[in-house]
């Protein structure tokens, strides 16, 4: 994108259950950040190594 990066909090629960689907790894998605959408896509994802966690997202 054009923008610097920017750290953001994503509600756990919803972005887990969104992560199950398999369009979540490949879609070109929507993020809201300081009230202006964002087209981003997920480049990278770190998830805890055995809890049902999601660690570090990369747009």
């Amino acid at each position: 994108g054009h923008r610097d990066p920017a750290n953001v909090q994503i509600e756990h629960n919803s972005l887990w259950h969104i992560s199950q689907n398999e369009w979540f790894y490949s879609a070109i998605l929507s993020l809201e950040v300081d009230g202006v959408a964002e087209q981003v896509l997920l480049r990278d994802m770190q998830r805890h190594p055995y809890k049902a966690q999601i660690m570090h997202l990369d747009f």
